[in-house]
């Protein structure tokens, strides 16, 4: 299974499972969904530990919200404090965002 979540809101989906016959049940992918939605700060820290160690992440940075567009605007840098489980986005236009707010 492929799980989405994002440094940026609180939204957890399931994006798909490969290989489809090895798919659960829709009872099982909920539960999974809704237990990693109820831990999201810990799997942001792993996550967000994995990329800074990861050297695949190249010139880009280790945040997957780097060049991309977030809220209409460009993103340039995005930094996740584990501690306080806050994600704090740089825009191309100067404007910042905290998550949470």
């Amino acid at each position: 299974m492929r799980i989405k979540f994002s440094f940026a809101d609180d939204v957890v989906t399931l994006m798909d499972v490969m290989p489809p016959q090895n798919s659960p049940t829709s009872r099982v992918a909920i539960d999974i969904v809704d237990e990693i939605r109820n831990k999201i700060h810990e799997y942001r820290k792993l996550w967000w530990g994995y990329q800074h160690s990861n050297p695949a992440t190249g010139p880009a940075g280790p945040c997957c919200l780097n060049n991309t567009i977030l809220h209409g605007k460009s993103v340039s840098n995005a930094i996740y404090d584990s501690a306080n489980s806050k994600s704090t986005i740089a825009f191309t236009d100067g404007t910042v965002y905290h998550w949470p707010p």
